[in-house]
C-alpha cells in the first residue's frame, strides 16, 4: 500500500488537475487528483475554493467529510499512483477522454441526480477508470482508423472485463467495478458483456454510458470528425430507450444545458 501523501499543496508548479464535483453542504473545495512536474506521483487534490486558479474553471463544491473518502484515502493514493501514468503513457488522448468522461458523469450524478456523496464518489472514480482495460489491447488496433473487423471488434469488446480485472487488485473499492464492467450494455440487451437490459445496468454504468458518448461524439477522432454538443445530443435522443436510459438522456440535456463548460 502507498504511503505517499494524500493532500498537496497548490503551487504554480502544480498542473494537469482533475477536479471532481461533488457538492458538499459542509464545505467549499474541490478534490481531484494531481500531478507534479518530474515526479512520476499522482494523488488526490483536496484544497479550498480560494486556491484554484482562473483556468481551474470548474467551478462546484465537493467533500472532505465523506466515510468512503477518508477509509479509502491510500487506496484511492495508490490507483492514481499506479494506474495514471501508465494510462497517460499509453495514450494522451485516452487520458484526456477518461477525465473527461469523470467530470461529466461525476458532476451529472452530483448535481442533477443529487445522488449520495460516497455513490457519486464511486461513480466518478468508475467513470475515470472506465476504459483502463484499454491498457491490454494493442495500440494499432486502439489507434485503427479504417473498421474494425468482427474478430477486430472481438477483441475491444474485452476491454471492461480487463479493466474490472485490474481494478479487482484493488480490495477495498469492489463496489466500483459493476459501473465499470457494464458500461457497455444497452437498454435493449444487445450491449456487451452480459447482455443485460434496462435497470438491470448499473445506474453507475447507465450514467457513464451517456458522458462516454457525449465526450466521444463532441471530440475529434482519427476515425470521425467532431460533432457540436447539439448533433451529439440529438443522437443521445435518437437511441435513447434502445441504448440508453431515456430518463437519464433528457436529463443529462438540461444538466449540460446548465453546465456547458464542462
Amino acid at each position: 500500500m502507498s504511503t505517499q501523501p494524500l493532500l498537496r499543496e497548490s503551487t504554480p508548479e502544480t498542473h494537469e488537475i482533475a477536479l471532481a464535483p461533488l457538492q458538499s453542504e459542509e464545505t467549499k473545495g474541490y478534490v481531484g487528483f494531481i500531478h507534479h512536474p518530474g515526479r512520476d506521483q499522482y494523488g488526490l487534490l483536496d484544497l479550498p475554493q480560494d486556491k484554484l486558479t482562473s483556468q481551474q474553471s470548474i467551478e462546484i463544491k465537493t467533500i472532505h467529510q465523506i466515510p468512503l473518502f477518508h477509509h479509502l484515502r491510500e487506496e484511492f493514493s495508490e490507483i492514481f499512483s499506479n494506474l495514471v501514468p501508465v494510462l497517460k503513457a499509453k495514450d494522451p488522448e485516452l487520458f484526456r477522454h477518461s477525465s473527461r468522461v469523470h467530470s461529466l458523469a461525476l458532476s451529472f450524478a452530483a448535481k442533477t441526480l443529487q445522488l449520495t456523496e460516497a455513490e457519486s464518489l464511486k461513480i466518478g472514480l468508475a467513470a475515470f477508470f472506465h476504459d483502463v482495460g484499454k491498457l491490454h489491447i494493442d495500440d494499432n488496433l486502439l489507434q485503427k482508423a479504417s473498421g474494425l473487423t468482427r474478430q477486430e471488434y472481438e477483441i475491444i469488446k474485452n476491454h471492461p472485463a480487463y479493466g474490472a480485472d485490474i481494478l479487482s487488485e484493488f480490495k477495498l473499492i469492489q463496489n466500483v467495478i459493476p459501473s465499470l464492467y457494464h458500461h457497455h450494455e444497452r437498454l435493449d440487451g444487445k450491449g456487451y458483456p452480459d447482455g443485460l437490459r434496462g435497470k438491470a445496468i448499473p445506474l453507475g454504468a447507465r450514467i457513464i454510458a451517456i458522458a462516454d458518448a457525449f465526450e466521444v461524439m463532441t471530440s475529434h477522432r482519427i476515425y470521425q470528425k467532431s460533432r457540436t454538443p447539439a448533433q451529439a445530443m440529438e443522437e443521445l435522443y435518437e437511441h435513447a430507450g434502445t441504448q440508453f436510459d431515456a430518463e437519464l438522456v433528457e436529463l443529462f440535456r438540461t444538466f449540460y444545458e446548465r453546465s456547458p463548460h464542462l
